[in-house]
């Protein structure tokens, strides 16, 4: 297997996008009480604007997590584009690569929140998103030689021209012995192309380190019955697969045919957004800095569980916060 540790800096490529959060629900629950005649207090609610986009909140993990973290990707050289910029530049992320383009608008996510608070999501535009279209004559030849880990997403699979971007860069860093980590991140409906399919098989075998979430991707891409038998098939001579089980925790399916189980922290559950970006970050620091996969699905297990006890997609810890946090819940993981 590709050693993971580097001191280099982690490239991430993929999306960076707006979410635009709508507090429909609780809107609804003011209308309501004014109609019958009730007179409530409550403050006046807006819309919010967070910086997102899976990769992106990753790279954001990984530098506030202290490490080396650079991203590349395409946003519109307008309000938003330069929001999510600053955003990355605030966290201590390289945007070197980062191309803000003045002839298309950056993709935004708005997300509806119900009176329950669970979210109905919107992607604007639907095809054609300024994440996809990053193409090859955007970055530097020699991008590759610089970096010492590459982690991407299956989102990004799905159309062209990024998709073969992307797919260019895996190929030059498994040439050159680089890691690469790919989080499938994929929606159902996205499996039933083919084209879609093939390029994330592709990427798949490209990859060094493969997460996914059990029931919800590593079974629809690979027709299996179950989570295990799934990330069983995923796992390759070369290949670590990370089946995210969210409140179960995770396993490691590693190449020599063991499994390796962390257990989620018992935690008061704030928000779960973001909770396998910031798995992803923390996998990816520990693993890099030279500790073992047990500590690497440990301290991902970790940052997930600190993160959901936050509101905000990107509310990850520090260095000294993650200290804390393990003295606070301890070690949880296993051999299986």
């Amino acid at each position: 297997m590709i050693p993971l540790q580097t001191s280099k800096p982690v490239l991430s490529i993929g999306d960076a996008c707006p979410d635009i959060i709508l507090p429909y629900g609780d809107t609804l629950s003011v209308m309501a009480a004014l109609a019958r005649g009730v007179s409530v207090s409550a403050e006046q609610k807006s819309a919010q604007i967070a910086a997102g986009g899976s990769v992106a909140n990753t790279a954001h993990g990984i530098a506030v997590l202290g490490g080396r973290s650079w991203f590349a990707g395409k946003v519109g050289n307008d309000y938003f584009g330069r929001f999510l910029k600053d955003a990355f530049d605030h966290a201590g992320v390289d945007t070197h690569f980062l191309i803000l383009d003045e002839n298309i608008a950056t993709s935004m996510v708005i997300a509806v929140v119900g009176q329950d608070k669970n979210r109905v999501t919107y992607a604007v535009p639907r095809t054609h998103a300024s994440q996809h279209l990053l193409a090859p004559s955007d970055l530097p030849e020699d991008l590759v030689d610089q970096v010492g880990w590459l982690h991407t997403s299956g989102i990004l699979l799905r159309e062209n021209p990024a998709a073969d971007t992307i797919l260019g860069l895996m190929e030059q860093c498994a040439q050159k012995a680089i890691p690469v980590s790919l989080d499938l991140n994929i929606r159902i409906e996205a499996i039933g192309d083919p084209d879609c399919l093939a390029r994330l098989q592709h990427g798949i075998q490209l990859s060094t380190i493969l997460f996914g979430s059990g029931s919800d991707e590593l079974m629809p891409v690979t027709g299996a019955a179950s989570p295990q038998a799934a990330a069983r098939a995923l796992a390759g001579s070369q290949r670590v697969v990370v089946c995210r089980s969210g409140s179960a925790g995770a396993e490691l399916y590693l190449p020599d045919g063991r499994i390796l189980h962390s257990r989620a922290y018992d935690v008061p559950v704030v928000d779960t957004l973001g909770a396998g970006d910031a798995y992803n970050a923390g996998f990816i620091t520990a693993a890099a800095e030279g500790l073992s996969l047990e500590d690497a699905n440990q301290r991902g297990n970790a940052v997930a569980g600190y993160k959901i006890m936050h509101a905000g997609a990107r509310n990850f810890p520090n260095p000294q916060q993650l200290e804390q946090f393990f003295r606070d819940f301890g070690a949880k993981y296993a051999e299986i």
